[in-house]
């Protein structure tokens, strides 16, 4: 737990960049949503799209929880925790993707637009999409560079994200 939520020494310029505008993304997403759903009503999702979207908060968390039980290295920073003595995880939801926590991430934040109930809410979560696609390229080339094993790792799991596709 300490780990998670520490500001370590050893985060790359890219990530101190990144979270911050993802942490920003996030607000704009739940502001977007109270402002359009609960106060203006510039935009309505029908009641059964807000009920996929609990479906899929309720979905994310399960990977998210896969992803904590399944990765003791799991951090909100990108870097290599030689500290920590860091291996390459192979297990859990980390057999089908690279990264399946950023999935989660991005399906949470889409599902969490369409729960509130605002279309306009989806943009921030594009954003945000956006930003862990890129933060999961850069972060897969430094552990392909630093950690040791992660390049067999990448030749045996070969999609960052979406099994079979990406």
């Amino acid at each position: 737990m300490r780990e998670r939520i520490t500001r370590a020494s050893n985060v790359p310029l890219w990530d101190r960049v990144i979270y911050p505008l993802y942490a920003i993304s996030l607000g704009a997403l739940l502001i977007t949503a109270a402002a359009d759903a609960g106060r203006v009503g510039w935009s309505h999702v029908p009641v059964e799209i807000q009920a996929l979207g609990a479906l899929g908060v309720v979905a994310s968390f399960v990977v998210i929880w896969w992803c904590t039980a399944a990765n003791h290295y799991l951090s909100s920073q990108s870097r290599i925790q030689t500290d920590r003595g860091h291996r390459v995880v192979r297990e859990g939801p980390y057999a089908l993707v690279r990264h399946p926590m950023y999935i989660s991430l991005m399906v949470l934040t889409a599902s969490i637009a369409l729960l509130l109930g605002s279309w306009l809410a989806l943009m921030p979560a594009v954003i945000i999409a956006v930003l862990l696609v890129i933060r999961t390229s850069l972060e897969d080339r430094m552990l392909r560079n630093a950690l040791a094993g992660y390049r067999e790792y990448a030749l045996d799991v070969r999609q960052r994200l979406v099994p079979g596709v990406w």
